[in-house]
């Protein structure tokens, strides 16, 4: 991703680091992150690499094969606790994974490039590991769903995967139809399938396809 909610984005190198620039869902205007990150890795035996998509900025790849079920990379970063309450919240954390209610996990790089697919390679087992949902070939761009990875509901991102099975506009786990859900089990987070289980429909709302599922 870089950086991870935002499909629609622009990217500039300067000096050291690389610094996004993305256009938000809400207003289409250039919204600036301030964290600048080097593409550093932990080891050169990686098979992780950084390259253009030619489509929605950098992406995430690897030099090798991977067969369904296997663990591709297990995501580093910073934890961090935060209490999102409002709109403006859900967009200030929105490169944030969620892992618990109010717990994230800030990528770092290479793992901050991995961009968002409607039909995704990876799923998540815990703790963080980014798993294959089916054969991977060298070389392929890795991609997960974002929807399993936050359950902000103000949050949507404007959607150019290019994708068969594209939904365009992607927001919260509570959005995610049933059959995408069911489709990437048992790859989603303990916390998500928590939620999932503990949850009732409301009534769609002007925004969303889907009906919203919400705590009882």
């Amino acid at each position: 991703m870089l950086l991870a909610r935002g499909c629609v984005h622009l990217n500039i190198q300067e000096d050291l680091g690389i610094e996004s620039l993305r256009l938000s869902k809400q207003n289409l205007q250039p919204v600036r992150f301030l964290k600048k990150y080097s593409v550093r890795f932990a080891s050169s035996a990686s098979p992780l690499y950084v390259a253009d998509t030619h489509r929605t900025g950098r992406g995430l790849y690897s030099n090798r094969a991977f067969k369904r079920g296997e663990l591709v990379f297990t995501m580093q970063g910073e934890r961090r606790h935060y209490e999102s309450r409002t709109a403006e919240d859900a967009y200030r954390c929105e490169n944030w994974l969620v892992i618990d209610k109010d717990i994230f996990i800030d990528p770092a790089p290479p793992y901050v490039f991995a961009n968002h697919s409607c039909e995704p390679n990876l799923g998540i087992r815990e703790p963080l590991h980014l798993m294959a949902l089916r054969d991977i070939a060298p070389g392929e761009e890795l991609t997960y769903d974002y929807s399993i990875t936050t359950d902000e509901l103000p949050w949507t991102m404007q959607c150019l995967c290019g994708a068969l099975g594209c939904r365009k506009l992607i927001s919260a786990f509570q959005y995610l139809p049933e059959g995408i859900y069911r489709r990437y089990l048992p790859y989603v987070g303990s916390y998500f399938q928590t939620l999932r289980a503990n949850a009732k429909v409301l009534p769609d709302d002007e925004n969303h396809e889907f009906s919203p599922l919400i705590a009882k």
